[in-house]
């Protein structure tokens, strides 16, 4: 794998983190320079990842000299990285309080009881609305994505399993945009789609339960 592999820029971010965070804020902009570099070569300079680098960067170097610290500096908000890596300047706010816009998920197009799974569809909410998800409609929007196996460019030898980015913006709006799929997202799908089949498999319990008893009193 190549040095300016976007999976390699994502562990060279991991440790200019860890590095801040061990409080060594020189070093710390030294290693965030050299990948806020290579992510304008690769990702451009309009990319999310390459955004959030350049913004954290700007920050270090405002607060501390690319030297060696003796303590980190206390940068004025939360990072977040598409990678999954988040620092927090010591704010210590909740998880709820750094979000905005909380819509909870709806079950608007609930299945009868007896019925069988949504057929596949798509999401007919616009990309990057913050109307409410409805949760039937994701688990059909998973339904219908399509999945294959792949590789990334320049490590062949490894295979991955999944969606492509633009598939999934298209079916479900979430991210910033159609090249990557956070892993905050990929996790709060899969969860609402197993509980959207755990109503449907309730549903259908039911609806047996009902169908016994029936067939009991005759």
């Amino acid at each position: 794998m190549g040095e300016d592999h976007p999976a390699t820029l994502r562990v060279r971010m991991n440790l200019v983190i860890a590095t801040l965070e061990n409080g060594q804020a020189g070093e710390a902009g030294h290693l965030c320079a050299r990948v806020v570099d290579s992510l304008r070569r690769v990702l451009g300079d309009d990319h999310q990842e390459t955004r959030l680098a350049r913004e954290l960067l700007r920050d270090l170097d405002e607060r501390e000299p690319r030297r060696e610290a003796s303590a980190p500096p206390v940068p004025p908000q939360r990072y977040w990285h598409s990678y999954g890596t988040s620092y927090d300047g010591g704010g210590g706010q909740s998880d709820r309080a750094l979000k905005s816009a909380v819509e909870p998920v709806t079950w608007r197009s609930e299945p009868p009881p007896g019925t069988a799974a949504p057929a596949p569809g798509t999401v007919t909410q616009a990309p990057g609305t913050a109307a409410p998800a409805d949760g039937y409609a994701d688990l059909r929007a998973v339904a219908a994505l399509p999945v294959s196996t792949w590789s990334y460019r320049g490590e062949e030898g490894v295979r991955h399993l999944g969606p492509m980015a633009q598939d999934w913006y298209a079916a479900l709006g979430l991210g910033a945009d159609d090249r990557t799929i956070h892993p905050i997202d990929a996790n709060g799908v899969s969860v609402v789609a197993v509980q959207a089949l755990y109503r449907m498999v309730s549903g259908l319990q039911d609806e047996v339960s009902r169908l016994r008893e029936r067939l009991d009193e005759r």
